[in-house]
């Protein structure tokens, strides 16, 4: 009688992993062309996040809600982990239906991408953090992604002190958590857009300081 039963399930689990063998082969022939990268995608990505922090082995002293964006948090896992981890999340994505699955794998291809856009936007601002923030805070693609961190401040706290108010761990993570994901939700077109505005307004920004470092100068020269 027992025998029956262990033999649907056997046939259950082999269907399972049937079903789920086509996307752990591209997510392993994906790590392989990217590495942890693609870890820190699937990570903060919202359709695979869950799998991925319900997978992460615990370490003590590490935390892969606060530090999973950050490439140094996926050294320290071996590489027999990090297969595992890549075999849930491709039994996550076996389970989604078409065309979901493959808008997943389009906003894994793209994280990178824009990841590496916002990187290169935070490399031309001041602090590089909390300085593109700022500008950020006043796109209006982008002002929405602020949202959650205002409603944890008192009702009367002013807006425009929000950046200035986060800790130096929200800013690191913000981009990654919040700004990314919402890049990606908005069109190609929105996000090219919006991407332009911010490198237009560091252009000015860099226009004036320019501008003010030269005043002194010139004052200098007409006497």
């Amino acid at each position: 009688m027992k025998a029956a039963p262990q033999s649907v399930l056997f046939l259950i689990m082999a269907a399972v992993h049937c079903a789920a063998g086509p996307q752990v082969e591209r997510l392993r022939a994906t790590y392989k062309a990217q590495g942890d990268g693609l870890l820190v995608t699937l990570c903060c990505l919202p359709e695979t996040r869950e799998t991925v922090q319900k997978h992460v082995p615990k370490r003590e002293g590490f935390s892969v809600t606060l530090e999973g964006y950050l490439p140094r948090f996926w050294k320290g896992l071996n590489d027999e982990a990090k297969l595992r981890i890549l075999d849930a999340v491709g039994s996550h994505l076996a389970d989604l239906e078409e065309p979901k699955r493959e808008e997943t794998w389009q906003r894994i291809q793209d994280w990178p991408l824009i990841s590496s856009q916002w990187s290169l936007l935070s490399s031309f601002s001041a602090d590089h953090g909390e300085g593109i923030l700022e500008i950020a805070h006043s796109d209006p693609l982008i002002r929405p992604a602020f949202d959650t961190a205002i409603k944890r401040r008192p009702v009367d706290f002013p807006e425009e002190l929000i950046v200035q108010s986060m800790s130096s761990s929200e800013v690191a993570a913000f981009p990654h958590t919040v700004i990314i994901p919402l890049l990606l939700a908005a069109s190609e077109k929105q996000r090219f857009r919006c991407l332009s505005r911010l490198f237009e307004h560091l252009a000015e920004l860099k226009h004036d300081e320019a501008d003010a470092a030269d005043q002194p100068a010139t004052a200098g020269e007409s006497k």
